[in-house]
């Protein structure tokens, strides 16, 4: 017989609603208060939805959050986000 016959699945970890609600806002673009479909990350390492800094970056010319210079050749998908 095996050692671990009748051991009890580990439980599943307990996530609150007010987490669950931290993870939706961290999928939240700053600039559309949208969730991101295509995230992308600056060089500063803050995510936006692609279309929207871009659209910044070509009109604004900087970052709305470290005002410094920005591209949109220097945005890069986000994975870890897209993921």
């Amino acid at each position: 017989s095996s050692a671990s016959a009748g051991a009890a699945a580990p439980a599943a970890p307990v996530v609150s609603e007010a987490d669950t609600r931290v993870y939706i806002e961290a999928f939240r673009c700053p600039i559309t208060q949208q969730l991101m479909r295509e995230p992308v990350v600056t060089p500063s390492g803050h995510s936006y939805e692609g279309e929207a800094i871009r659209k910044v970056a070509k009109e604004m010319g900087f970052s709305p959050q470290t005002k410094r210079r920005l591209r949109a050749i220097e945005l890069v998908p986000n994975r870890a986000l897209a993921d």
